[in-house]
């Protein structure tokens, strides 16, 4: 059914523009972004993983396979995958949730998997796939309308001070350029956020030794990079619980540099104090975004697995910041982030407005 896509190696090339699939399982499974020199490009096929967690994905752009990670194909070249390509997906994906780093997904093996996919006349049903996708999606798109509707999230339009608040944030400083000092200033973590002491770690494996079925379930926290870090859900002995008060917290894991947002309880999976705990009575969802998305820009740089972000590094670490009167200005970023928030509903509206009038004049014509 499938064919793999041979691909040159594009290992030794440096930055661009082009994405590329590594072994990751988040951001569609590209990894970083590459030169197109030399590189095989590749559209409107499927990639999966070939090392780690097994798991397939679509590539409705251009793209190409890095390190870890291969492409493949419809052989029926007449077969168009952008229609059916969530449904194969989550058939696919049935297939690879059995591969682990101790049976990895290469296509060597993957290849001689089967996968359930209905048929008609002894012949895939593409036609019944097509339209059963295009019947979950007009589903799901008016559970949204509904759902913007009833949130008000629909009243995404600016206002004066959104548009004032965007300007000031455009001034931030190129190379800290001395004339837009006034709104901007470095502070290392420390001075920040508090590092929280005593945190509980549990190893995975003894994990049922704790288990409390008295106890509401929590998340628990590991330093995967999908599912906002949280591996699984569990009922375990409150001494165990971290965070009980369910204080806005931020885990920052050294390995990875991985950054999650928590507002409950929660255990952390044991990583030899790998994970830094932090809080802060200023921080809330909004503040944490803006400390996420500043904090990221900066660590993704300085550190890496041979360099990890252990607790005294970061802690050292500045960051950019927002002031007024010399002071960190949290009303500001908390603001930004909910004009950033309308501008992503906005897009978000936009497309649920273009699938509703899609769906309507398909209905008009039947």
């Amino acid at each position: 059914m499938f064919e793999k896509l041979k691909t040159k190696s594009v290992l030794k090339n440096g930055a661009g523009d082009l994405p590329a699939t590594s072994a990751v399982l988040s951001n569609n499974q590209i990894g970083r972004y590459v030169s197109r020199e030399n590189a095989t490009i590749l559209k409107n096929v499927f990639s999966a993983t070939a090392n780690g967690s097994g798991k397939a994905f679509y590539q409705p752009r251009e793209f190409t396979v890095l390190q870890d990670s291969y492409a493949f194909k419809f052989i029926n070249e007449s077969i168009a995958a952008e229609k059916v390509h969530s449904f194969i997906v989550a058939s696919l994906n049935k297939v690879y949730s059995k591969y682990d780093w101790g049976n990895k997904s290469g296509w060597v093996k993957v290849k001689e998997e089967k996968i359930q996919l209905p048929t008609k006349d002894g012949e895939i049903d593409f036609d019944f796939i097509a339209a059963y996708v295009s019947e979950l999606e007009a589903a799901y798109v008016s559970e949204l309308e509904a759902y913007l509707k009833a949130s008000g999230l629909r009243d995404y339009h600016l206002t004066q001070q959104d548009e004032y608040i965007l300007d000031k944030f455009t001034k931030l400083p190129d190379a800290y350029r001395v004339e837009v000092r006034e709104y901007y200033a470095l502070f290392c973590l420390e001075e920040v956020l508090n590092w929280c002491q005593e945190v509980s770690e549990l190893n995975p494996l003894y994990l049922n030794n704790l288990e409390d079925l008295s106890q509401p379930a929590y998340p628990f926290y590991g330093q995967a990079t999908i599912d906002n870090g949280i591996i699984s859900y569990r009922q375990l002995k409150i001494e165990v619980l971290n965070n009980v008060t369910g204080l806005p917290t931020l885990l920052i894991h050294s390995n990875n540099q991985n950054m999650v947002y928590v507002e409950t309880p929660f255990y952390l999976k044991d990583g030899h104090g790998a994970t830094s705990v932090l809080q802060s009575e200023n921080l809330n969802r909004y503040t944490a975004l803006y400390f996420i998305a500043t904090t990221k820009k900066v660590i993704e740089k300085r550190f890496n697995y041979n360099a990890k972000a252990t607790k005294i590094g970061l802690k050292k670490t500045e960051i950019e910041l927002p002031v007024v009167n010399d002071r960190v200005d949290y009303q500001f970023m908390s603001d930004f982030i909910k004009v950033v928030e309308k501008l992503v509903i906005k897009d978000l509206v936009d497309w649920t407005d273009k699938k509703i009038a899609a769906t309507k004049e398909v209905i008009g014509q039947n």
